[in-house]
């Protein structure tokens, strides 16, 4: 059962017009509505609210649209974008800069991934160091660490 405290917040927040609150909600405000005079003290006083706003929104529209000056201009600019602006695509219909599904992004990292190893176990197995110098330019040199040594 719905209180008188939550019916009031819930004007509050939704307004007047029961169909812009909670589906599920709606049947208990309105059996609270036909039953309580304070319930329908508070959706009347919620009536008056709507409509001060629904009143300086329009007021402040006509301003806007009526005037020749750069602020009418960009509104109706804004306006005019927004409606032509498509809805965005579904997820599953984005596409990569290369216009590729984004599953086939996947298979050239792994693709990609794969040469890379590859590559670098044909130059390990091939590479072959050279002969070391035995000249005083090698004495000076320091020592390579040798991490597989027992």
């Amino acid at each position: 059962m719905m209180t008188l405290k939550r019916f009031r917040r819930l004007a509050d927040s939704y307004g007047a017009d029961l169909r812009r609150w909670p589906e599920r909600l709606r049947p208990e405000a309105r059996r609270l509505l036909e039953s309580s005079a304070q319930a329908q003290e508070i959706i009347a006083r919620a009536e008056e609210l709507d409509d001060a706003i629904i009143a300086a929104a329009a007021a402040r529209s006509d301003s806007v649209w009526s005037g020749d000056g750069p602020e009418g201009a960009l509104v109706r600019l804004r306006d005019g974008v927004a409606a032509r602006i498509r809805p965005p695509a579904p997820a599953s219909a984005i596409r990569t800069a290369h216009n590729v599904p984004r599953r086939a992004g996947w298979i050239s990292l792994a693709t990609a991934a794969s040469v890379a190893i590859l590559a670098g176990l044909v130059l390990g197995i091939r590479y072959s160091p050279a002969a070391p110098q035995q000249d005083l330019l090698a004495l000076l040199q320091p020592a390579p660490v040798q991490l597989l040594s027992d």
